[in-house]
């Protein structure tokens, strides 16, 4: 039971409420014997003084043997104490008693000599306290207060009040029970409260606890609730974050493998019929060349998704290496053209090249920026129609260069924008054949990431689309520039 982290932490509570209830009891019970004990010695003595007044009184002839005697014999029953009247000869009188008489007398000698310590003390004026049995005097604990009376100003005798300890304690245990049925029923009560509210706290913890074994077995749809915004309300908000991200995680890790699926099946199947109807005759030898042409531009497609593919994979993986230097952005774009010189001779597309500050030098990996300006380029022109434009200017802002392609093809739509980037976006989206794998604009993106750099498109259906990204500025060095001229414009 005890290696649930509930009941460890239900046991730990309740055992330190335990204790502290306990600690508190006991506390609080000596406190009130304490108080009570001191409050009764303060009345005994207040009525030891009021006993000795009256025997200074009685001596003065104030009062008669009579009256003293019963006053001393009422004080005596109603506050339930024994009333010693102890003359300096240790000669004494006791209340309550049957008679009035209040002659002293060797017969009446009630303190031995193992009391006359207490005597003494007295007769000094001290005032005494004592709880015992006050030398065996009494069967049972009492506590006895001792005081001096007087005649004629002279110390004469001592008076001392008894009054049985039992009998305080009486009162004591009434309020001690008290205190310790207020202790078990706040115990009682702390312990539901513990109950409760550690079923409250630990209850997101047993839901996470599910939820991770429900991921674990690949279902990505559990979710804890969310009731606080406490330490643990925030945990349990992390998590459900961290499942909506695994649970897209593996909707775009199996989208991505049924993608590279499709991807890799149509090239294999062209290529297998083809050579299969060569081999078995179906394809005359005459129309051989032709579709060997197809088979190899197959296969080139072949080796770009793998190649793709696998720098997806090392940028992914951190297997990135990146040289950085300074080398200038608009050279790099104008060596870039020149290679598509056929493709825009084939589709007559006109090019608008506008280099706001030449040359223009930045700081990055010259080679991956290559990567990026031919992706963007390609993407351009195979979404651009013929006899259309492409436009690339560069410019710089700040510490930034920024480098935009436009093309006026059919644009992308609004919904479709924010998934450009994503992997096989061109594949699943277009599903149009030769368009390329659909990882172009992702590689660029991490690219240009590893960079810690940005890029955004903005596009609307029928108005092209204008991919932008941005480099960090470099230092101005030589170069040589190639030229354009041979490139329609």
């Amino acid at each position: 039971m005890f290696k649930s982290i509930y009941w460890r932490m239900v046991a730990l509570y309740w055992a330190i409420l335990f204790v502290v209830l306990v600690s508190l009891a006991v506390i609080m019970s000596t406190m009130y014997r304490n108080q009570s004990f001191e409050k009764t010695k303060k009345d005994l003595t207040g009525k030891a003084r009021y006993v000795a007044d009256l025997t200074e009184n009685y001596y003065d002839g104030g009062l008669t043997a009579a009256e003293f005697a019963m006053s001393l014999n009422i004080l005596s029953h109603q506050e339930g104490c024994t009333i010693w009247v102890v003359n300096q000869f240790r000669w004494g009188l006791q209340f309550p008693t049957d008679g009035d008489k209040v002659e002293f007398g060797q017969d009446q000698e009630i303190f031995s000599e193992d009391m006359g310590a207490y005597m003494e003390r007295v007769l000094e004026g001290s005032l005494i306290t004592y709880e015992g049995n006050f030398a065996d005097k009494f069967d049972v604990p009492m506590l006895t207060v001792g005081v001096p009376y007087l005649v004629e100003g002279t110390p004469k005798g001592a008076v001392f009040l008894h009054t049985r300890v039992a009998d305080i304690e009486r009162g004591v245990r009434s309020v001690r029970r008290l205190i310790w049925i207020s202790a078990i029923l706040a115990a009682v009560l702390g312990g539901v409260l513990i109950f409760l509210l550690f079923g409250h706290v630990t209850r997101p913890l047993k839901q996470m606890n599910r939820a991770v074994r429900e991921i674990a077995r690949g279902n990505f749809g559990n979710r804890v609730e969310v009731k606080s915004r406490d330490e643990i309300g925030q945990l349990a908000q992390s998590f459900n974050a961290m499942a909506e991200d695994l649970g897209n995680l593996e909707e775009m890790r199996r989208s991505f493998v049924a993608n590279v699926s499709h991807e890799l099946r149509s090239p294999m199947t062209s290529i297998q019929g083809f050579v299969q109807g060569m081999l078995d005759g179906t394809i005359p030898p005459e129309e051989h060349q032709h579709y060997l042409t197809i088979v190899h531009g197959e296969t080139q497609r072949l080796t770009g998704l793998i190649r793709d593919l696998l720098d997806l994979s090392r940028m992914e993986s951190g297997d990135f290496p990146m040289n950085m230097e300074n080398f200038d952005i608009n050279e790099l774009i104008r060596r870039t053209l020149i290679t598509f010189e056929v493709k825009i001779d084939e589709k007559a597309l006109q090019l608008d090249v506008d280099f706001k500050e030449d040359p223009c030098f930045v700081y990055a990996d010259s080679a991956r920026i290559q990567q990026v300006v031919q992706n963007l380029l390609d993407n351009a022109m195979k979404f651009t129609n013929e006899h259309g434009k492409i436009k690339v200017w560069t410019y710089v802002y700040g510490k930034k260069v920024y480098v935009s392609v436009k093309d006026d093809g059919a644009g992308i739509s609004g919904a479709d924008l924010p998934y450009v980037f994503e992997r096989f976006y061109k594949a699943e989206k277009a599903h149009v054949a030769g368009q390329g794998t659909g990882l172009g604009l992702s590689i660029v993106k991490k690219i240009l990431s590893e960079h810690d750099q940005k890029i955004w498109v903005t596009s609307s259906p029928g108005k092209g689309a204008e991919f932008t990204f941005t480099l960090a500025k470099g230092q101005s060095k030589g170069t040589k520039y190639h030229n354009l001229d041979t490139i329609h414009s």
